[in-house]
């Protein structure tokens, strides 16, 4: 196994730079309840207000036959990281919206047994709308 590895190997810049600041930065909102990072420290976590209400409300894990309501999740910036809707569908049972204009899919994070639970739309998000761009680009 040493061996696989040398000089010449090259890495992408995930193993090399895994974390940035901002993921150990506290958020500059403020929240009523506690504030809980969910999923990856990196690119792929989110910060997210009162989850433990989340988790009482509409206990998972997510599921079609799961008798808890539905929580309703809009997740912007999906990326190649999809540790935090993995962990969302097992902590809750929720519904995922998706959106990134970079990648076309949700990564392989999410278990194929939920893959009913998700949905992944490729656009951007930004101040004008633009359709005629590919991946269209709409605002909020």
């Amino acid at each position: 196994m040493v061996s696989a590895y040398d000089f010449r190997t090259r890495f992408s810049d995930a193993y090399i730079y895994p974390y940035n600041v901002w993921g150990f930065a506290r958020p500059r909102f403020f929240c009523y309840h506690d504030l809980e990072r969910v999923g990856t420290l990196g690119d792929g976590g989110k910060v997210v207000c009162g989850m433990f209400r989340y988790e009482r409300e509409s206990p998972g894990p997510s599921s079609e036959s799961n008798p808890a309501s539905i929580l309703i999740v809009y997740s912007f910036g999906v990326n190649t990281d999809s540790s935090f809707e993995a962990a969302l569908l097992q902590w809750t049972n929720c519904g995922i919206w998706g959106y990134n204009y970079t990648v076309s899919a949700f990564a392989e994070d999410i278990p194929k047994h939920q893959l009913s639970r998700i949905h992944f739309s490729q656009f951007g998000v930004r101040d004008l709308t633009d359709e005629t761009r590919d991946p269209k680009f709409f605002t909020v």
